[in-house]
């Protein structure tokens, strides 16, 4: 944002109508340039020490600290969200991809025991017990071991 833009925005930021991409343009401009700095310092003081007065509360004798913390906040709160955003967009990215090997697993019946299982009639499964299983039962050796 170069400088008469971020001047224009001014009293929008004091009154607190800026929002997404220009907020953050115009806070990262507050921090880099003295001059415009300057320039909103006066300009908030003017009118939210205005604003205070009318109001009959005043909560600050010290307004270059308030909008100090103030721009440090939201700096902080927009990039909080912005990594907080990143990470959505990498998970929705990670569940994208593993639904289409999901998909394309489950269309192409591509054989992977865990994910898609062979049918197993119970005609198979019973011949399997008889001959694996049940003759070593029945042998005279066999022993249960405790």
């Amino acid at each position: 944002m170069d400088c008469l833009k971020a001047q224009t925005c001014i009293t929008s930021y004091v009154e607190e109508e800026l929002t997404g991409s220009d907020l953050k343009e115009f806070l990262i401009h507050m921090e880099e340039c003295p001059g415009c700095r300057e320039e909103l310092e006066i300009y908030y003081t003017l009118l939210i020490g205005t604003k205070q007065l009318d109001e009959g509360i005043l909560t600050t004798s010290n307004f270059t600290k308030e909008l100090d913390n103030k721009i440090q906040d939201q700096l902080e709160a927009i990039t909080h969200w912005e990594h907080f955003s990143h990470r959505i967009h990498f998970i929705t990215g990670c569940i994208g991809l593993f639904l289409l090997f999901w998909t394309a697993i489950k269309v192409t019946d591509w054989h992977m025991p865990l994910l898609n299982p062979p049918t197993i009639t119970w005609s198979q499964q019973k011949y399997f017990v008889e001959t694996s299983v049940l003759p070593h039962m029945f042998e005279k050796n066999y022993e249960i071991h405790h």
